[in-house]
């Protein structure tokens, strides 16, 4: 079995020169970018008929209960209806992997970075993120399941070690290749990937 690369003292080096360099992600995307697409627009600049949703007390709730391992299938189920009809923030992250792999790839690191930074920002820091994991429709659904709750948590133990990120605020859900980025070519590489949640409430 594959492992992901744990060294904190490696991820700290890596971490370190990525945040000195001040580079962008190989996607051209910057924290600022990040932090933006995961916020929702500032009430006054939306009209009455235009905001979202407020999610409901029962929602908030169920949304601060869940928890980092072992989310039932119907629990998926539920954070993946709230999403969608609250219209939480959401991003696909440039995070691909290899195929059949969970293992965090070198050219993913400065993304990842960038990604650091904005869950740790002023306006991000205290709340709880989906990480999602996908996969592409190779294979069977109950394998391609396992692989992309593995990818999520190595996304996530990334940001724990490199960015001392409280592990409370990211849960993993793996989705396996029920939510194709391209329902038209289900084996495309983009299908492996990472989706980012802003669940839009706080630990603090």
């Amino acid at each position: 079995m594959q492992k992901t690369f744990k060294s904190t003292f490696g991820l700290s080096l890596l971490t370190c020169a990525f945040m000195a360099t001040g580079a962008a992600g190989q996607s051209g995307v910057n924290s600022d970018e990040l932090i933006s697409s995961l916020t929702r627009p500032a009430p006054l600049t939306r009209s009455l008929a235009d905001a979202p949703p407020v999610l409901t007390a029962a929602e908030r709730a169920f949304l601060l209960g869940l928890p980092t391992r072992g989310l039932t299938i119907e629990a998926r189920a539920e954070v993946v209806e709230i999403t969608e009809e609250n219209e939480l923030p959401r991003i696909d992250m440039d995070l691909p992997f290899d195929f059949d792999s969970f293992v965090l790839r070198a050219d993913v690191i400065p993304n990842l970075v960038i990604l650091g930074q904005a869950l740790t920002s002023e306006g991000l820091a205290g709340n709880r993120f989906v990480i999602a994991g996908h996969t592409d429709a190779s294979g069977s659904a109950e394998y391609n399941q396992a692989l992309s709750i593995r990818r999520a948590e190595a996304v996530r133990q990334f940001l724990i070690d490199a960015f001392a990120i409280d592990g409370d605020r990211l849960v993993p859900i793996g989705f396996g290749f029920e939510q194709l980025a391209r329902p038209d070519a289900p084996e495309a590489d983009e299908n492996r990937r990472v989706e980012i949640i802003n669940l839009e409430v706080g630990l603090q």
